[in-house]
């Protein structure tokens, strides 16, 4: 385990929360926007917009970027369970260190910090968007001029609120560039038949399960994160379910059998971008205001809930194009018989 309160790991804490601190300082007037960038760069925003984005750009792409994210998402809630690094703002609580360091609304996440899930998230979604818009002979340009000052800014978010250690969100960049390394950049999904690619869903949640089992038959408390996030946060109301584990388990297991679900994209062919953008950032819309307004007083039954919303949105934005597509053309059709008729 990381986990440690002295030490080599607590002192590399140590000099990374006094770091943390002096950041905090130099820069406090670039709050809300730091604060902004996570916002923005929440690993949400790849379900309900990066996905419909570039879906609607390129298909095979979009489908290619929605299963490496899926796997990432798993790969990192896991990496959590099993290394339980510490946050910034309980550890320097926790441990009694003489180290001020300020909390905003999005500081208190509840899971364990090693790897970031933020700067993971980041380095999939726009090394899979600026990859499907940039053009062959300016890649390298563009990578080098975009890419990387908005992993270094989410970075900079990150540890500005306190939410992650610098080597946290550094592990997450790493862990990301695998991601990419292994799913991505690997077309072999694509082919897979219906049957194996919910195989392949399923396997996903069982590992993260077995995963928590594991630990809980050793001894160890998979949740001992949040009962510090919950001691230690400055406003209780900063304390947001959906940055549990579990609620990361219910949105990439939806999704992924979701994506099985769509079928053996044969469906693919058309052409209609527009269409398909709206369409599925209407989508994304749609089923985000839905988990919104789901109640969370029952948490089984919110977290069964947005395993369904997260599975209808993944064939919505896939399919709903095709649909739409389809029914017009049968429209035109029955008008053209009554017009010959």
């Amino acid at each position: 385990m990381v986990r440690a309160d002295g030490g080599l790991v607590g002192t590399i804490y140590r000099h990374e929360a006094t770091f943390i601190q002096a950041f905090q300082s130099t820069f406090g007037s670039a709050g809300p926007l730091l604060a902004g960038v996570s916002q923005i760069g929440d690993p949400s925003m790849a379900f309900i917009f990066y996905f419909p984005l570039i879906f609607a750009i390129n298909k095979i792409k979009g489908i290619r970027f929605i299963a490496t994210f899926i796997f990432s998402e798993c790969l990192n809630q896991v990496l959590k369970w099993v290394l339980q690094g510490d946050r910034p703002y309980w550890w320097v609580k926790e441990n009694g260190e003489d180290i001020l360091l300020e909390q905003t609304f999005l500081t208190c996440e509840t899971g364990p910090g090693l790897p970031s899930g933020h700067c993971q998230a980041s380095f999939v979604v726009w090394y899979c968007l600026l990859d499907s818009l940039a053009q062959p002979r300016s890649r390298h340009l563009v990578f080098v001029v975009v890419f990387v000052p908005l992993q270094i800014l989410m970075m900079a978010s990150r540890i500005f609120i306190a939410a992650h250690f610098p080597h946290q969100c550094i592990s997450g960049f790493l862990i990301g560039a695998l991601c990419v390394q292994l799913i991505y950049k690997n077309e072999g999904y694509l082919t897979h038949a219906t049957k194996r690619k919910v195989l392949y869903s399923a396997a996903l949640p069982a590992v993260a399960t077995a995963t928590f089992a594991t630990l809980v038959y050793s001894g160890f408390n998979p949740n001992w994160s949040v009962a510090l996030a919950r001691k230690w946060c400055r406003e209780s109301t900063w304390i947001y379910l959906d940055t549990t584990p579990f609620y990361a388990m219910t949105r990439y297991s939806g999704s992924a059998l979701g994506l099985a679900a769509a079928g053996n994209l044969k469906f693919l062919n058309y052409e209609q971008r527009g269409l398909s953008l709206v369409s599925g950032l209407c989508s994304g819309m749609f089923t985000n205001t839905v988990h919104k307004i789901i109640p969370r007083h029952n948490i089984q039954v919110f977290y069964f809930l947005e395993c369904i919303i997260n599975f209808s949105n993944v064939i919505l934005v896939i399919l709903l194009p095709y649909i739409i597509i389809k029914l017009w053309s049968l429209k035109l059709e029955t008008k053209y018989r009554s017009f010959q008729n």
